[in-house]
């Protein structure tokens, strides 16, 4: 892939928005609120497969309309997003359980 093409095609992203959304998704994942209820390496203690419940859960909450997380305030979508990292991280450093 040329560099060139690349760095234009990520400055074009950025500039729509997508910086905002990984500066909200930083937000939701070092949320003070998130820690104090879960621990600061929960998501760590869950499988893929729980994950992916949870996912699924936040995904059907805003397919029926829910916009806004109940617990935390922020976009439903956003915790949609952080579970699906949390299940590539797992992907790339698998632990034990």
């Amino acid at each position: 892939m040329d560099e060139t093409k690349f760095s234009v095609e990520l400055d074009t992203l950025l500039d729509e928005g997508l910086l905002g959304v990984i500066l909200e998704l930083e937000e939701l994942l070092s949320s003070r609120d998130g820690i104090l209820k879960h621990g600061p390496r929960y998501w760590n203690t869950l499988s893929d497969r729980e994950h992916m419940s949870k996912l699924k859960g936040h995904l059907e909450a805003y397919c029926d309309g829910q916009d806004e997380d109940e617990d935390s305030g922020m976009p439903i979508l956003l915790h949609v997003i952080a579970r699906a990292v949390m299940i590539r991280a797992l992907e790339k450093h698998p632990h034990p359980l």
